[in-house]
């Protein structure tokens, strides 16, 4: 988990992110956008 910014405003970032997720044009863009959120929330340490 990310410590470079605090948790407020992952979280802020997590449900804007996911809320477009919902308005997706289809299932692909949704996975994408979930996927994206998924890794925003890794440190560059834990991508690897």
């Amino acid at each position: 988990m990310r410590t470079d910014i605090a948790a407020s405003e992952l979280a802020d970032y997590c449900l804007h992110a996911l809320g477009a997720a919902v308005r997706a044009p289809d299932e692909s863009a949704t996975t994408r956008l979930v996927e994206l959120t998924m890794r925003s929330l890794r440190t560059d340490t834990e991508a690897s």
